[in-house]
């Protein structure tokens, strides 16, 4: 095509060249091109070209046919090679078509018709979470300098891409779509074009060079999901337990503050390392209570008051100590996060985004740290706290992103997790037992069963957690149906009689023995989502956890955690737990001075019990070469191996599991500990009894007795035994040791003592001991 006609004279003498029309790939169906021509000085467009070159997509094809378009419908610009008489030729070429316009002074032409490394990068989009229902995602593209606006996109996302590795594909896809300056996606080199990607953080924005150009991001929440918000806010503050304190308290602890310190507590200097955090505590502990205060009253009165809290709270936020880890991202964090929660009810022009909400967002989060299990839900418990207040504080809707984000974080803990996943099988398993610390063998991370306390913190902050999370920020329907699964699943047979068993507790046995009241709580919360089935057992959960084991029909009989080589079995009248390792499970740990004599625990561990107090406070006065159920050496002075965070825990074969049909449980492995080798251990557990075998037991190694612990518990009423000649006998004090017991009668058990080819050497033993919690824990009680 030639241009020709009324244009000619001008064509001849005031076109200026300022790009090329640039080829590299065909058009890709239905995509569109356009120039805009711009005013650099002032910014504004001077004229816009939108083409859609179908059919004509071919890599040469295009090109001619855009700039053919150009000459047919622009006024400011024209395309093509300039012949010699001043009038434009187009081209099948992916090159030579020059764009030109009538004046080149202040301007600049951006056109998506350029080569693909000439393409800037804008904008990276960044998924921390899902989107609640009904969102909108708006995209502006602005002159960075004049702030003129180039291209808006409006994406609706459907609720079917809410994912949050699904919205920012399709706001790629609805951008590239539209066809204007903007492209979207991962920019792939090879097919030069940008692919939206499935992806949280692969995802960019991109624009033509040639000016500054910024991309303005902004969410947008329907009315429903900002109501939801709201009823997030106050569920939350009801929530948290408050301490509200005097009035002459608060001026007490108030006198001489100054610079966000209070005058009689002593501060470590600015970006110090602190061990002792006493001075943080209580500094962030005032803090609090008086947000308490402040909560608890109508309006900010007096207003002093919260100012003073504020400054508190951002003092602590601008010295950034260097602490424990867990103390700076969890525990403190806890604490200053309720804090700016109860605060925000007053503070209303956006105090708290100033400081500290960009502390606590850089502080603890579950989009920039690796944290598993239990870690991982405190994280996200943390994130709710500080993105709430922020948004309240503020208004700013991209605050509730990060609250999603934190629901997302929840519903995902309570999915098992895989055993060479990601998290090492650190989570809910898919034997609805609860794994944490998994140690470290080699190459491989062997399991290590922690329901009771760290499993315990994790379902805590998940059952807060859908408490306060409503509509467009609850857990998801099929979260909660698995949260249902693990508590009756898993949590429900490891608790009897009102106690935990000892070995889903790891390093935390040394703190004394659990109650397991907590379970009632999550059975109460998890009640209208749990199927009829289901809501039988939590309601018998909830029965079970005030002691009454008396009419158990869901927990009766046995469960096999295979996962994890353990048993749990409830029969008429008791109940037991067994414990086998294997080369894939360790016994427990020790860590944080916690725990330091509990190298045989879970090798072959075996408790019983009725009533709940057969162990109550044993742990200080055990003999920790004797646990019920293991076979050891008896070393005098015996040296304690390093158990630290489960090394050396470990099986010492592959061969451990059992089985079970639900009325009968059976639990067995093979195991070698120190010179005691090869011992087949087994427990088979029916209605009403257990019965424990060793076999194949290698002892040729040992300088010391080896001996087979059938129990050691506290001392409730009359021991008895009954001799070979059916003699009974009291031991009332004392130890006694024959060969010629066959029965033993303590508590409400009877232990029947079979034998094959020889009779065994039995020592019963009845004697007051003393101990300290010091002797096996050195830490203050946390997980």
């Amino acid at each position: 095509m030639l241009l020709t006609g009324r244009d000619s004279a001008m064509d001849a003498n005031t076109w200026v060249s300022m790009r090329e029309i640039n080829s590299e790939r065909d058009l890709i169906a239905g995509e569109n091109l356009q120039i805009t021509l711009i005013n650099t000085a002032r910014g504004e467009p001077v004229e816009t070209v939108r083409f859609s070159p179908t059919p004509a997509v071919g890599q040469y094809e295009w090109t001619k046919a855009f700039a053919d378009y150009i000459n047919a419908t622009a006024v400011h610009l024209r395309a093509g090679v300039r012949q010699t008489d001043g009038t434009f030729k187009t081209e099948h070429s992916s090159y030579l078509n020059k764009i030109w316009t009538d004046s080149a002074p202040d301007r600049v032409a951006l056109t998506t018709a350029c080569r693909f490394n000439q393409w800037s990068d804008l904008y990276t989009v960044n998924a921390v979470g899902a989107l609640p229902e009904g969102t909108t995602i708006t995209c502006n593209l602005l002159n960075k300098s004049t702030g003129d606006l180039y291209q808006t996109v409006q994406c609706h996302v459907p609720t079917e891409r809410l994912g949050r590795y699904w919205w920012p594909a399709y706001l790629s896809e609805t951008i590239n779509n539209r066809g204007e300056l903007l492209r979207a996606g991962e920019k792939d080199d090879a097919q030069k074009k940008f692919v939206p990607i499935g992806s949280s953080f692969r995802n960019h924005v991109w624009a033509p060079a040639g000016l500054p150009l910024t991309l303005e991001f902004d969410v947008g929440f329907s009315p429903a999901t900002l109501a939801s918000a709201a009823q997030v806010f106050t569920r939350l503050c009801d929530q948290i337990p408050k301490s509200i304190p005097s009035a002459q308290d608060i001026d007490a602890w108030l006198s001489g503050f100054s610079d966000g310190k209070f005058r009689d507590i002593t501060y470590p200097a600015q970006g110090s390392t602190v061990e002792d955090i006493s001075g943080l505590n209580l500094h962030l502990d005032r803090a609090f209570r008086i947000a308490c205060y402040l909560f608890s009253q109508a309006t900010a009165s007096p207003a002093h008051y919260l100012s003073h809290a504020l400054e508190a709270l951002n003092f602590y936020a601008r010295q950034d100590y260097k602490i424990s880890w867990w103390n700076r991202q969890i525990g403190l964090a806890k604490k200053a996060g309720r804090t700016a929660v109860l605060l925000a009810k007053h503070l209303t022009g956006s105090e708290l985004i100033k400081q500290f909400i960009p502390y606590a967002m850089k502080t603890t989060n579950t989009y920039a740290y690796i944290q598993t299990g239990a870690n991982l839900a405190d994280f996200a418990s943390v994130q709710i706290l500080w993105s709430v207040s922020a948004w309240k504080n503020s208004g700013q809707g991209s605050y509730l992103l990060y609250l999603r984000a934190a629901a997302d974080v929840l519903s995902g803990l309570c999915q098992p997790v895989e055993r060479e996943g990601k998290e090492h099988g650190e989570g809910v398993s898919v034997d609805y037992a609860i794994n944490q610390h998994n140690a470290l063998n080699g190459s491989q991370y062997c399991m290590q069963l922690y329901s009771g306390s760290y499993g315990a913190e994790l379902l805590n902050r998940i059952v807060e957690g859908a408490v306060v999370l409503v509509s467009e920020f609850s857990l998801t329907a099929t979260a909660l149906s698995e949260l249902v699964n693990v508590v009756v699943e898993g949590m429900g047979w490891m608790g009897y009689a009102s106690r935990m068993d000892f070995h889903v507790n790891g390093r935390a046995i040394s703190r004394g023995v659990p109650s397991n009241a907590h379970i009632a709580k999550w059975a109460e919360v998890l009640l209208p989502f749990a199927d009829t089935a289901n809501k039988e057992a939590l309601n018998e959960l909830i029965r079970r956890t005030s002691g009454d084991e008396s009419n158990n029909q869901y927990y009766r009989g046995g469960r096999l955690f295979w996962v994890n080589d353990y048993l749990a079995h409830i029969g008429s009248h008791y109940c037991v737990w067994a414990k086998a390792i294997s080369t894939r499970t360790v016994g427990g740990e020790s860590g944080n001075g916690e725990n330091p004599k509990g190298y045989y625990m879970g090798a072959g561990t075996c408790f019983l019990t009725h009533h709940g107090k057969e162990y109550e406070g044993i742990q200080p006065v055990w003999d920790w070469q004797r646990l019920p159920g293991t076979t050891v050496e008896q070393v005098p002075n015996f040296k304690w191996p390093n158990t630290a965070w489960g090394v050396n825990m470990w099986g010492s074969h592959d061969f451990a599991g059992g089985v079970s049909d639900g009325k009968r449980t059976l639990l067995s492995m093979e195991l070698s500990r120190k010179n005691v080798t090869h011992a087949y251990k087994t427990v088979m557990a029916t209605d009403d009894r257990v019965t424990c075998m060793g076999t194949g037991i290698d002892t040729r190694s040992v300088m010391f007795p080896v001996v087979t612990c059938v129990n050691q518990c506290i001392a409730r009423g009359p021991v008895r035994y009954l001799t070979m000649d059916n003699q009974e006998h009291t031991l009332e004090q004392g130890s006694l040791t024959a060969d010629n017991i066959q029965a033993v009668y303590h508590d409400g058990f009877v232990y029947t003592l079979a034998y094959f080819r020889s009779r065994p050497t039995v020592t019963i033993e009845v004697k007051s001991c003393s101990g300290a919690w010091s002797d096996i824990n050195i830490e203050p009680p946390r997980v």
